[in-house]
């Protein structure tokens, strides 16, 4: 009887262990694994040494806006450029600041760079140069600009091209880039800008080239050239000037 018993006790011990030793190893083997992805590279960590994926290789997560350094609206904006308009309040030290009443941008103050060599001003009547003298506090002017502007108050940008001079109730004509120029049936071309604006050109309507003699005509005008456009309240095109790429 006592060696049964003996027996028992010793068959237990056998089975206790083999169950630690089992319950042991599935510990031992069984990771949770969490994947980081820093650029090309994928490791594999275990739970215990998971981290976030902002703190992944020492960076930071970052939104859009905060690696591009501009914020979030700044990032909208299209990379063309696009006008806005209104009175002059002071003009000094090769700069202009306006009061920006388009509802484009910024309302409000904006400081405008004038540079002679990368800046066109033209008035607004018969598209010939003005110089930077000759815009005066509160005159209004058109200026068309590039989507980059310092978020400094007022803000600042560089103008591309400045039209000013515009007799009173009239349309200013609009400086823009061909995105098409096609002839139609009848002799008369549809041209569409680079925003999507569309103006009907009568095969009569004028057209010169900007500062030379040179004679250039409405087949001339092809996708991707500048043009100055005057035109009515239906876009139809009353004259054009050309602008040398």
């Amino acid at each position: 009887m006592r060696k049964n018993k003996m027996r028992l006790m010793a068959a237990g011990c056998v089975m206790m262990f083999a169950v630690t030793a089992t319950g042991c190893a599935k510990r031992c083997d069984v990771k949770e694994t969490a994947v980081i992805e820093t650029g090309a590279k994928t490791s594999e960590v275990t739970a215990n040494e998971a981290v976030k994926p902002e703190h992944a290789s020492g960076t930071t997560a970052m939104a859009p806006s905060e690696v591009s350094g501009t914020s979030e609206a700044e990032s909208d904006v299209s990379e063309e450029s696009f006008c806005i308009s209104g009175p002059v309040l002071s003009v000094e030290n090769g700069q202009i600041t306006m009061d920006n009443q388009s509802g484009n941008s910024y309302a409000g103050e904006v400081v405008l760079t004038v540079s002679s060599d990368t800046t066109t001003i033209v008035d607004g009547e018969q598209g010939l140069p003005v110089d930077l003298s000759e815009i005066k506090v509160g005159d209004t002017i058109y200026a068309y600009i590039g989507p980059a502007m310092t978020m400094s108050l007022p803000p600042q940008t560089n103008a591309e091209f400045i039209v000013c001079k515009v007799p009173a109730d009239a349309k200013a004509p609009e400086y823009v880039k061909v995105k098409s120029m096609e002839e139609n049936k009848d002799e008369s071309w549809t041209l569409v800008s680079d925003a999507g604006t569309t103006y009907q050109i009568a095969s009569d309507c004028p057209i010169q080239p900007y500062l030379t003699r040179q004679i250039v005509k409405l087949i001339d005008v092809v996708d991707g050239s500048r043009v100055l456009i005057w035109s009515d309240a239906q876009n139809q095109a009353q004259k054009l000037i050309l602008f040398n790429e």
